[in-house]
């Protein structure tokens, strides 16, 4: 379940944010339980914490509400001081960042800003720049294979922005077109320019950019120790109909023996895809790659989703078979409500303990 494990502190000696005026860390007692009040939260992770009275830096893949009392146990003092929190995650507030992007994918941000900023004269011309962008992707499913379409949100829904403007900055000399050209292309280019000048402030465009950087939270491999990637998918069907589907990529985790490296064939990579459909409803996807042996299940709600669903698997696995995989065991089973749209990106903190580095 969510927050059912309780998140760890580690307490990074000699550093501190650049520009920031931090005190040392404190000096700790192995067993010791110290309460800490959160005094700031920046938009990338880092957060300001008042503990043992003095301030100190955390970088956290969640965002903590200024105010929120946690109390943290110390669990070791060398080499550098561990403390975990002693309350639920969520309990104590530090998921408030989870919880906007599950608004998020509900309500559909991504139609929601598409649908404000289509072309009109009175919108400028970044917005609806960022408008036609969305309708590009959303439309995407129609024309990419699955692996285009994923390769297409990663490079341009804004979750790779910081990569590919680094790239391009220390490739050598780049025009003021080239720059242009970089963010007339990505989401989160276009949503933080949209939002540079104070006066042009937007609920839904602000939200859009917190969504996509909680994304980026979530998959930074300093802070997904279970080889966990989610992105939401932005869906527009022929009918019209407008969907946001979740994915979900687990990556085999790394083997750390010899012994391990040898069994490390028994679980492939997992890819679990969330979409809720004009005329099937919600669809749960969980699907195995083992080698090229494909294994998995359709969950459903609707007995009648699940006649259609069998009824087209030969549609799905066909191609996959002239592509040179096989196909093992694939079910369409009917399941709860509950289990079938159970939010995917859940599961980014449902196993594993999130790390909360000390930066004072």
């Amino acid at each position: 379940m969510i927050g059912s494990r309780f998140p760890r502190v580690l307490i990074l000696p000699n550093s501190r944010g650049a520009g920031e005026s931090v005190e040392p860390a404190p000096a700790f007692i192995r067993g010791e339980v110290i309460r800490a009040t959160v005094q700031t939260c920046g938009r990338e992770g880092v957060a300001r914490l008042l503990l043992k009275g003095r301030s100190v830096l955390v970088k956290t893949p969640f965002h903590f509400e200024p105010g929120t009392q946690v109390h943290l146990k110390v669990e070791a003092t060398l080499p550098s001081p561990v403390l975990r929190c002693m309350v639920n995650a969520r309990a104590a507030g530090v998921l408030p960042g989870l919880a906007t992007l599950l608004s998020a994918l509900k309500e559909n941000i991504w139609k929601a800003v598409r649908d404000k900023f289509q072309q009109t004269d009175s919108v400028p011309e970044q917005r609806s720049n960022l408008a036609a962008l969305i309708k590009t992707l959303s439309s995407g499913v129609y024309r990419e294979s699955a692996a285009g379409l994923l390769e297409k949100i990663i490079d341009h829904g804004g979750f790779n922005w910081e990569s590919k403007l680094a790239r391009l900055l220390y490739a050598g000399p780049c025009s003021k077109a080239d720059i242009e050209r970089l963010i007339s292309n990505d989401l989160k280019g276009l949503a933080a320019r949209g939002l540079f000048n104070p006066k042009d402030a937007d609920a839904d465009l602000e939200k859009l950019l917190a969504v996509i950087r909680q994304v980026q939270l979530l998959n930074r491999p300093e802070t997904n120790a279970d080889r966990k990637l989610f992105f939401p998918i932005p869906i527009e069907f022929a009918d019209g109909h407008s969907s946001v589907a979740q994915l979900l990529l687990q990556f085999p985790k790394q083997s750390e023996t010899a012994d391990q490296k040898q069994n490390r064939t028994t679980k492939g990579l997992e890819v679990f895809l969330l979409v809720e459909l004009s005329f099937l409803g919600p669809v749960r996807a969980e699907l195995c790659l083992r080698g090229k042996r494909i294994d998995g299940r359709f969950l459903l709600i609707r007995p009648e989703a699940r006649r259609l669903v069998e009824a087209g698997l030969f549609s799905l696995t066909e191609p996959l078979e002239r592509s040179g995989f096989s196909i093992g065991r694939i079910q369409c089973l009917l399941a709860d409500a509950d289990i079938v749209q159970r939010p995917l990106v859940g599961e980014m903190i449902s196993e594993r303990e999130n790390a909360l580095c000390l930066v004072a």
